[in-house]
């Protein structure tokens, strides 16, 4: 029998099956909860459960990723975000029991709650000692009667809450002092209006217990925005004003009904369409003493204005949203919101729920609580759009059987996705979606309505893929509320999306182009090619146009024939010379389909030689010349060119005799030209030597910043007459020569280096040079 239990229990264990806290979960009787139990919370169920705190400390419940909004006296516990799930927690003081319940629902499924307990830290925050001493009965706490409490520690930031029987109270305190205060005094504020101080007193009333909540937090963004779980202590006494006659009444009915999970359009309050008015029948007549929306830690704002109607012993309520409500905190239009609505009875003593209404679980300090969707708000952020399509959009396609969506980011298909293909208006097939997460596309295959067979579209004509809204979405997404954002970002989707495309069973396309073009971030051409040869998939092409760009925008037509499947452009003399041109060619085939390649609707060709090739065609003094001092070098560029952009963040070197110096160099534009540069020294060089001056790659641009300078090296020879360096070792000074590529060619004497080269054009210490 022994074994029998023991592998039933290892049995339950491996199905993960868990023994329920005692008790029911209702009201009257709660789960009875320690550390390491779980409990379930079913589908839209509203559950209570007990907690005893075995010693000062904090008790936490993991939920998943849902919200089942936890409470404990009408005051929702902080939840915490995690890796793996959402945590509500709670600090707890030894031996008090505390009765918790979830203000929320769950949908869906259910939910499984497991229970842990962390007892506090040996240097949690303690109160030390209060005058009043703790437990002390009083009638109130006010303004000018606070409370002196010593902590164990400094704090700085504070919020302290009084829960009292008319809510709760805030109040917020900086401590002045740069590590803050150990000994703090708590109370309300004083608050003046029109000349007069007001009553906001914290009342304690006779056979009740009172507490008043301290939170220390660590930083000023932590306190205003509650984006840190804070230390917290808490301060008891006891009620000594009379307590006030409580009156039980009960809600027979609210209009708009509240409390809906996913209310329908007309079921939510509407600014747009003025739908702001709430309608609260009591079974008693009632005197209302304040319609608010609670804002947590931020206290309250007014709901609006109210009037009261008496009808056979019952009250009929009407409270109108303020349209100053449109906007929450943040200045987003609203999209939840409470109506707290604060009672008495006629002769102005608090009402209690009487437990025969639907709506006991509202009651909330004399009044009750109704929330509330706002249409205004509620839409989703319908701004995700696709990069790019394959193939392009409006382009021109012998056949097409999908599409391809790409985008820059993480996408995904939601539960409603839904796309087909259109001609004239009329759907011709049903888009299938699929997500390839790995690359960030969203791909569309075309097949025949209702079905799953793949068709092919090779039909002549224009064509529109439709992808409704809300088909695809970010991370962030949620679809059962796609107003609001996820747990770590903003959620948005598609727009209705209408992307145009051509079918042309004859369309003509790019083979291949000889002289191959550049490609933005390949390698760049090596020369501006006289004659260009467009290969295509057949033959029937019509050249329209051809036109070349360049320069300043200068433009030229350019002569082109059609000899079978090939076209053939040929190129004007004058644009050889250019470093970059750009060449359009509109085309068509025997139905006028325009042909596309590297551009929409026509043949983009762009052939760039190397850009690092502005090279100075004057250096002053001239590069290897010798000198009796240097303080500036003046670089002068064609014309053609100019100076543009200056890369100040670059830094001219210069060194003597092959060894760094502490000279630095400046540079800026010669004033009243365009096509000069100043190098300045910092200090003029007047010793004898060898000086090497460094430009960096890059340092200056051309007019139309398309060029700019290879790295330039100039040699100078100051000498004051007292050292024998001649012109003829001056002119056979070392240098180095590159290609007009920007190749290492030579290292040398000049004179031998020279008498090496072939025929060209080269740049020998930074100077083009023409070698016949």
């Amino acid at each position: 029998m022994k074994s029998l239990l023991i592998s039933l229990v290892a049995f339950l264990c491996a199905l993960s099956v868990y023994a329920t806290p005692s008790g029911t979960g209702t009201q009257e009787d709660p789960y009875v909860i320690a550390d390491g139990d779980t409990y379930l919370l079913p589908v839209e169920t509203t559950v209570y459960a007990s907690f005893t705190a075995p010693s000062n400390g904090t008790l936490k419940l993991s939920h998943g990723w849902c919200y089942p909004t936890f409470m404990v006296d009408g005051n929702v516990l902080n939840v915490e975000m995690g890796m793996d799930a959402n945590v509500s927690s709670l600090t707890v003081e030894k031996g008090k029991t505390y009765l918790i319940y979830n203000h929320s629902f769950i949908y869906g499924v259910d939910q499984e709650i497991s229970v842990s307990f962390v007892p506090a830290d040996a240097n949690a925050l303690t109160v030390v000692s209060s005058e009043p001493e703790q437990g002390t009965k009083l009638e109130k706490i006010d303004w000018d009667t606070p409370v002196k409490v010593t902590l164990n520690k400094k704090v700085k930031y504070l919020h302290y809450a009084f829960y009292g029987d008319e809510g709760i109270q805030h109040e917020y305190y900086t401590s002045p002092e740069a590590d803050g205060e150990d000994v703090i005094y708590i109370g309300p504020s004083k608050i003046e209006q029109a000349g007069q101080v007001l009553d906001n007193a914290w009342y304690m009333y006779d056979g009740s217990t009172y507490e008043i909540k301290i939170e220390a937090y660590k930083t000023q963004e932590g306190l205003d925005q509650g984006t840190e779980t804070p230390e917290v202590a808490t301060l008891t006494f006891e009620g000594a004003a009379k307590k006030a006659i409580q009156t039980p009444v009960n809600i027979i009915s609210v209009d708009p009904e509240p409390n809906l999970y996913s209310p329908t359009a007309e079921q939510c309050l509407s600014f747009k369409d003025n739908r702001r008015t709430v309608t609260i029948v009591v079974d008693k007549e009632v005197k209302v003493k304040s319609t608010v929306v609670p804002m947590g830690m931020y206290g309250t704002k007014d709901w609006g204005t109210y009037d009261v109607k008496y009808e056979n012993g019952q009250s009929i309520i009407t409270a109108v949203l303020d349209e100053s409500n449109m906007y929450d905190p943040n200045y987003k239009l609203t999209t939840d919101i409470i109506l707290q609505i604060t009672m008495t009875d006629m002769d102005g003593n608090e009402v209690i729920d009487g437990g025969e209404g639907k709506y006991g679980n509202c009651y909330f300090n004399s009044g009750y609580e109704f929330s509330y969707g706002v249409l205004d708000g509620r839409f989703a952020d319908a701004s995700l759009m696709y990069d790019s399509t394959t193939p392009a959009a409006n382009s021109y396609n012998p056949s097409l059987s999908q599409v391809e969506l790409n985008y820059s980011s993480f996408v995904m298909l939601t539960s409603t996705a839904s796309a087909a293909l259109y001609k004239d208006d009329v759907k011709v097939a049903d888009a299938l979606l699929s997500a390839n997460t790995d690359e960030n596309k969203i791909i569309a295959k075309f097949v025949e309505i209702g079905t799953q067979t793949p068709k092919e579209i090779n039909e002549y004509g224009a064509y529109i893929l439709k992808v409704d809204s809300q088909s695809i979405a970010n991370e962030y997404f949620d679809e059962l509320a796609p107003w609001s954002d996820g747990l770590q970002g903003h959620g948005i989707c598609n727009p209705d999306y209408e992307i145009p495309f051509n079918v042309d069973a004859t369309s003509l396309s790019v083979v291949s182009v000889d002289p191959a073009p550049y490609v933005e971030g390949g390698e760049y051409s090596t020369e501006i090619p006289s004659e260009i040869k467009i290969t295509l998939s057949g033959e029937g092409a019509t050249v329209r146009s051809a036109m070349a760009t360049y320069g300043m925008n200068s433009r030229i037509l350019l002569d082109s024939k059609v000899e079978g499947n090939v076209i053939t452009l040929t190129l004007p003399e004058n644009v050889l010379s250019e470093n970059s041109i750009s060449i359009a060619v509109s085309a068509v085939n025997a139905n006028e389909t325009p042909i596309s390649y590297q551009g929409n609707g026509i043949i983009q060709l762009v052939y760039q030689m190397s850009k690092n090739i502005l090279v100075p065609t004057e250096v002053t003094p001239a590069d290897g010349s010798t000198v009796t001092s240097l303080a500036s070098i003046v670089l002068t560029v064609d014309p053609n060119y100019g100076v543009g952009r200056l890369n100040t963040d670059n830094v001219v070197t210069v060194k003597k005799d092959g060894t760094d110096s502490n000279i630095s160099v400046s540079f800026d534009y010669v004033p009243d030209t365009w096509n000069q540069l100043e190098l300045k020294l910092s200090s003029e060089i007047t010793e004898n030597g060898t000086y090497t001056v460094t430009i960096p790659e890059g340092t200056f641009y051309s007019s139309d910043d398309n060029l700019y300078n290879p790295e330039l090296t100039y040699t100078f020879y100051v000498n004051d007459g007292t050292t024998g360096i001649n012109g003829i070792e001056a002119e056979n000074a070392d240098v180095e020569v590159y290609g007009i590529d920007g190749t290492f060619v030579a290292k040398g004497k000049k004179n031998d280096v020279v008498k090496s080269l072939k025929q060209g054009i080269y740049i020998i210490n930074g100077q083009k040079v023409v070698i016949r």
